[in-house]
């Protein structure tokens, strides 16, 4: 059901209650004024009844009626008799009268007493209750009950003596001495009741039919009815245009509104200024428009900004993996000429003991010491040749690692830029959530999107995490390789300063060929120094190869966290390329 029919049906149950309740509360207040008419209509009648007994009572101060009087009173009949004496009496002549006035008003007059002498009189239970409320109440002159069960109104008065009623209703001892007679009776023959002035002797009552009140009543209900049922016809077509015009209106174009920025377009606005709440909302509901239009633009730009840094990320990663397999095709190389140079130190090694034995021999074997003489020289050269190669070897590589290094610095600075673009674009999605919030169930769909990109920004703060331990991890393997490249490449000089030793010490071996037995002792002790000291290169050589080998795994340690490292770059441009298919839902 649409806000305006709800108002309206609102209004309808509203203004019906009202009117439910006017028309009860008019029916009420007709009903009461029509008892209220009838009770005074009712009291004029007894008060002319009062006014009569006064009168009468008057004249019997007067002495134009006495005991006397009405003891002299001649008629042919006891029943004329009878009726003359009663004409005397203030309260008979005065229920005569209002009997009288409530037959031409169309009531009923009755005078209900307990123990009346005349049985008609005897009070039903409604009377009954009227007259021990005037007993217990004696300052109380009025009682009226509205009698539902015959829809009549009752109106009663009380009747209390007064000194004139003594003669008939005083002390019975008084019977003699008033009328002559000894039996405690009155003139008319009954009882006299002993009574005092001021006593409740009985009531006046006015018997009153309320259906043509009634009747009265229903008929202006239906005029009552018909009047408020135009003017509620009249109000509900006025509720109907005003809450068109102002509410529903109003509150249609904000929910268009607010299904274009559901479905993305977030370039409109809603133009409706007024003053009230509905123009505050439309305020509102522009400036969450703008704020969210922003935050789009900006999102659209880190996006952009993230796929290039990734891309960027990528390609030095790229570079750095094929530094780092240079480095290890040169490390190979490096160990694999240390392993030659070994053999060669073994071979001199063998070829110095070998001269070491042929001293002993020495002139017969001049020419064989002559030919191992020449071979030692080829074989120095050698060495020394694989000398100066496995130097030029170990700078290569050192140069290597030194690209290496800078290239993981290079990572290092990217990875601090993507960072800050993660946590740049952590804070959008927050503060975009908390706008969706605000926004209520028009920001619900913005949710889901900041929540996407909030997640996007979490994944890649745990992506750059991994990345950095991995270029942490080349960085110190680079650091330790440029240590034990730079101990190889002391190793080396070494080894090339003692193979130099050997190749002029056998230069001068072969210029003093002739002189060797004269020098057998002094060259026995230095073909074994050179003993000595080959074996000793040859170590240094096997120490260079498994240092070389250590390069080579450290190399393929840091290929392997290269990898890593174009791993997450690939995920983070993935990231980007969502995060832009995700903005690209929203025009701008």
């Amino acid at each position: 059901m649409k806000l305006g029919t709800k108002l309206i049906a609102t209004v309808t149950v509203i203004v019906l209650l009202m009117s439910v309740a006017l028309l009860l509360a008019y029916s009420k207040s007709s009903h009461q004024t029509a008892v209220d008419f009838e009770v005074h209509a009712a009291k004029s009648i007894i008060l002319l009844a009062e006014s009569t007994r006064e009168s009468m009572a008057r004249k019997w101060e007067l002495g134009l009626f006495s005991t006397e009087t009405l003891r002299s009173i001649e008629a042919p009949t006891q029943e004329l008799k009878k009726e003359k004496m009663l004409a005397t009496i203030p309260v008979v002549t005065a229920w005569q009268v209002a009997e009288a006035k409530a037959a031409e008003g169309g009531y009923e007059f009755r005078t209900p007493r307990e123990g009346a002498r005349n049985p008609k009189n005897e009070p039903d239970a409604i009377e009954r209750e009227a007259l021990k409320y005037f007993a217990a109440n004696p300052g109380i002159n009025d009682y009226v009950v509205e009698d539902e069960e015959n829809n009549r109104l009752r109106y009663f008065r009380p009747v209390r003596l007064s000194e004139e009623c003594m003669a008939c209703h005083g002390d019975p001892a008084t019977s003699m001495e008033i009328w002559g007679r000894d039996d405690g009776k009155d003139i008319t023959g009954f009882p006299m009741d002993g009574k005092r002035v001021g006593d409740l002797h009985g009531a006046f009552e006015v018997l009153m039919s309320l259906d043509k009140a009634d009747a009265q009543t229903r008929a202006n209900e239906v005029k009552a009815a018909g009047l408020i049922g135009g003017i509620l016809v009249l109000a509900l077509i006025l509720v109907w245009f005003i809450s068109r015009k102002l509410i529903s209106q109003p509150l249609k174009e904000m929910v268009d509104f607010a299904a274009s920025i559901a479905n993305g377009d977030v370039t409109q606005s809603i133009k409706h200024d007024t003053k009230d709440e509905i123009g505050e909302l439309a305020t509102s509901l522009n400036e969450m428009s703008g704020t969210l239009r922003g935050l789009l633009q900006k999102i659209t730009q880190n996006a952009s900004s993230l796929n290039y840094t990734s891309q960027d990320l990528s390609s030095t990663a790229s570079m750095a993996a094929q530094n780092v397999a240079s480095m290890s095709v040169k490390a190979s190389s490096v160990s694999d000429s240390s392993g030659m140079m070994s053999q060669n130190m073994a071979s001199v090694s063998s070829a110095a003991e070998i001269s070491a034995q042929s001293l002993n021999t020495v002139a017969s074997g001049a020419e064989e010491m002559t030919a191992t003489i020449r071979e030692i020289a080829q074989n120095a050269e050698q060495g020394r040749q694989v000398a100066v190669q496995a130097v030029e070897n170990v700078a290569q590589a050192s140069q290597r690692v030194d690209t290496l290094n800078r290239a993981a610095g290079e990572i290092s600075k990217v990875i601090d830029v993507i960072l800050e673009i993660a946590e740049q674009t952590k804070l959008l999605a927050l503060n975009s959530t908390i706008e969706a919030a605000r926004a209520g169930e028009a920001g619900k769909g913005f949710a889901v999107v900041a929540g996407e990109v909030k997640a996007l920004a979490q994944q890649t703060n745990e992506a750059i995490a991994d990345i950095r331990k991995s270029v942490d991890a080349i960085q110190f393997s680079t650091d330790d390789t440029v240590d034990q490249i730079g101990q190889i490449s002391t190793v080396i000089n070494q080894v090339n300063e003692i193979v130099a030793t050997i190749a002029t010490a056998v230069e001068e071996q072969s210029v003093t060929t002739q002189d060797i037995a004269q020098h057998v002792a002094h060259a026995a002790t230095n073909i074994q120094n050179v003993t000595g000291t080959v074996t000793d290169a040859a170590e240094r050589s096997n120490s260079i190869a498994e240092e070389i080998a250590d390069v080579d795994r450290a190399s393929s340690e840091v290929e392997s966290a290269i990898a890593q490292v174009t791993t997450r770059s690939n995920e983070l441009s993935v990231m980007g390329s969502e995060l832009d298919q995700l903005v690209a839902k929203f025009k701008v």
